[in-house]
């Protein structure tokens, strides 16, 4: 299910999550692919995203984009529902956000002695996206770059 270390121009590519309410969170590749990891084993029968909306999708939400070329094809120019994976502003609907969220925090890695995994801060980014998935739907954009300083 997991396509690990998706690199943009030598980097890791940072996904920009927009949820309906307008809440933003820029979250590094490499933590998005391992929710959905965690959530897919702990359980989650992912429903599928939506393909990509117009644009501004929160005032313009039933606006599709105009030509099919736009999306990334599959056999005979349909979306992909299971990509998850691509930042092209594909929709997450609410039900299988909170599902989503859920899964996620359902349980922590184990040791081989069987205590939980003391890896604070990577529990936390995982918290963070969960939590923020199971209050809506949203939207899986690519975070733009940071500017570079040309001096």
């Amino acid at each position: 299910m997991v396509a690990r270390g998706r690199r943009l121009g030598g980097r890791i590519m940072k996904y920009r999550l927009t949820r309906d309410d307008g809440v933003e969170i820029d979250v590094p590749g490499v933590l998005w692919e391992s929710v959905l990891e965690r959530a897919y084993r702990n359980g989650w029968v992912p429903s599928g995203t939506d393909a990509p909306w117009a644009p501004d999708r929160r005032t313009a939400r039933t606006a599709r984009m105009a030509t099919i070329g736009d999306l990334p094809a599959q056999k005979g120019g349909r979306w992909p529902n299971s990509d998850y994976f691509s930042a092209c502003s594909q929709y997450v609907r609410a039900s299988d956000a909170r599902e989503l969220g859920t899964a996620a925090m359902r349980s922590r890695k184990l040791r081989a002695d069987g205590a939980a995994h003391p890896d604070i801060k990577h529990d936390a980014g995982v918290r963070r996206v969960a939590d923020f998935a199971r209050d809506g739907g949203f939207v899986i954009g690519r975070a733009p770059e940071p500017e570079r300083d040309a001096s």
